[in-house]
């Protein structure tokens, strides 16, 4: 091989260690785009940037940087993310507070790294504005607002109300039911013997594979379903607003 195609190589096995070095997706994106150079200046330039970075003790806090170009292009055109984009989003600004405040703590040290440095902005209302409304499981709290504390307290009341009742009418039949209160369509239901259907009038969710239970919602509960339904969606809408 001519002294280019072995320099051409060189550069690549280089590049490729570069790549391994990088501990984020955007970091690996760029070294693969890096191309050699020949001029003085530039080299120089990069050679000082190099040799502060290897003067730091500690290293760069990059714990939380990824890439949500996608998310953030997503959230300009109006959409709506849901709490998972919503934490990445949260993880990102931490990693940029932590990067700003590496930097300013070594603000003595640098000179070539001051374009870096100057270019980390670090976004703290943001962060707390996500902090506030999702949890670490990335759901969203209850108090996110005011609102919604209100509605989920509400939700929660009617619903074990709802349980309650149905255990009641369990426990003065036991003989009519196969089971404890289940849920099917998002809808309460009471497991019932199918010879026992006309005992419980109500509607019908499901049966079992065997034919042999009915899965139904009692009438007297059908209203109180609905307002619970009702609540949910109310729910939801405060969610997807938040």
């Amino acid at each position: 091989m001519d002294k280019e195609t072995l320099q051409a190589l060189d550069f690549l096995r280089i590049k490729e260690m570069v790549v391994d070095f990088c501990t984020t997706a955007l970091g690996k994106e760029k070294a693969q785009r890096l191309a050699p150079t020949l001029e003085k200046k530039s080299v120089q330039e990069q050679l000082l940037q190099l040799g502060e970075f290897l003067r730091f003790e500690d290293e760069l806090p990059l714990t939380g940087i990824e890439d949500i170009r996608e998310t953030l292009i997503r959230a300009e055109a109006g959409a709506v993310l849901n709490p998972d984009e919503l934490l990445r989003v949260y993880r990102v600004c931490g990693g940029l507070r932590n990067c700003s405040v590496f930097f300013r703590r070594h603000r003595n040290q640098i000179v070539a790294l001051n374009y870096l440095a100057e270019g980390i902005e670090a976004c703290p209302e943001l962060e707390r504005a996500i902090e506030r409304a999702v949890d670490e499981s990335g759901a969203i709290r209850d108090n996110a607002t005011p609102r919604l504390a209100e509605l989920r307290d509400e939700i929660r009341r009617r619903r074990n109300k709802l349980v309650e009742q149905m255990e009641e009418l369990i426990q003065s039949n036991l003989g009519w039911f196969e089971g404890p209160v289940m849920v099917r369509r998002e809808r309460f239901v009471l497991p019932v013997k199918v010879e026992y259907r006309n005992q419980v009038p109500g509607v019908v969710h499901a049966t079992s594979a065997s034919g042999q239970t009915l899965f139904i919602e009692p009438m007297e509960m059908i209203s109180e379903q609905n307002l619970l339904q009702e609540l949910r969606d109310a729910e939801a809408e405060e969610v997807n607003r938040i």
